[in-house]
Order: C-alpha cells, then structure tokens, then sequence
C-alpha cells in the first residue's frame, strides 16, 4: 500500500478507498467529483492509501513468456473462499442509524469501527446505512463513568460510548439468516 493525493487518485482508486476502507456507498456510476465529495465528508487527510501497481513480469532470456490469458495475477491464497464472507460486510443486513454528535473533543468527526481487520469510518449528525456487523460493535461499545454518591461513594455506571439513533433496522429474518450463515462459517473454519 502507498499513500496518494487525494487530487492525484484515478476514479477507481477513489471507489474501492470509499467502499472498502471506509465503508460507503458509492452508486457504480459515480463520477471522481462525487466519490471526491463523499469522501470528504468523513475523512480529513489529504491523501488515501491505494495498492502499488502489479509490477510488469517479463520472461528471462530462452524462456516462454508469461501468458496474459491465465488467470495467474492472483496468487492460490488471494483466491475467495466460503470463508471470505466472514471478513466482508458486503452481504450483512443494512441498519439505518444516525450517530450523534458529541460535545467532546473531535465530536464531529467520523467514528472508526474495526471489525476483524476491516475499519470503516462512520459520519457523525447524518443518517446513514451500516453493515449488522458495524451496528453490533457500536452496541457493544460502552464507556464507564462515575458518579459521586451522596455518602461520597464513587458509583460505576456504563454507557454507550457512541450515542446513536436507529431509523430502522433489518427484518428479524433477515438478521436470523446472517448469524445463521456466520455460524456455519465460523464453524466451518475452525
């Protein structure tokens, strides 16, 4: 991975850094301006990482030269398995939910999520589609404070770390359908 000017990036560079690093949904005809202005929205920097190009293989001298029609750029370990679906996002049900602004330092800016590896960035004060995946980290995600007692007595209490809002959730089913396929999954990898 290399990191590149976001001015500099082609317009594929700009969809698959918005889809997969950051998670958002990019319409498949959406020109760079408004990959561009997307983009913007969530993250601050001014550069993104991309991948190196494939670097040009060319045969020794007396040898055959490599045939462009195989499929031999992607390597037996690159290659999808059942088990990718368990690291991709792609196929969870959507939850529609708004994370609120807060008044903390940085309160604005966009939440990062990491699920097994894979972080996607989501935006404060606007409503917005999350993988069930995402959705369940920011349930999870709980902070503790403490209250002073009236006898003096510092009391615990956890809370969400992420106030959000749901607008409106997946059908039963269909969440029932992914931890039933994510079981299997996870069963048939271990």
């Amino acid at each position: 991975m290399k990191q590149i000017p976001l001015v500099d990036a082609t317009e594929d560079q700009l969809r698959k850094f918005a889809i997969e690093v950051l998670g958002l949904d990019i319409h498949h005809m959406a020109k760079s301006e408004s990959i561009t202005a997307k983009i913007n929205q969530v993250w601050d920097k001014d550069t993104i990482a991309v991948e190196e190009e494939n670097q040009t293989i060319t045969a020794a001298p007396g040898t055959a030269p490599p045939n462009p029609n195989l499929d031999d750029k992607v390597s037996i370990s690159e290659k999808p398995t059942a088990g990718i679906l368990i690291s991709s996002s792609k196929l969870d049900p959507k939850v529609h939910l708004e994370l609120n602004r807060s008044d903390d330092k940085g309160g604005d800016r966009a939440v990062p999520l990491n699920v097994n590896g894979k972080t996607m960035l989501i935006p404060r004060g606007e409503a917005c589609n999350v993988p069930y995946r995402y959705y369940l980290v920011l349930v999870n995600a709980v902070r503790t404070v403490y209250e002073q007692m009236d006898d003096g007595e510092l009391a615990p209490r956890e809370v969400p770390a992420y106030p959000f809002r749901v607008i409106t959730m997946p059908d039963q089913a269909e969440i029932d359908a992914w931890e039933a396929a994510q079981a299997k999954l996870s069963a048939e990898a271990a």
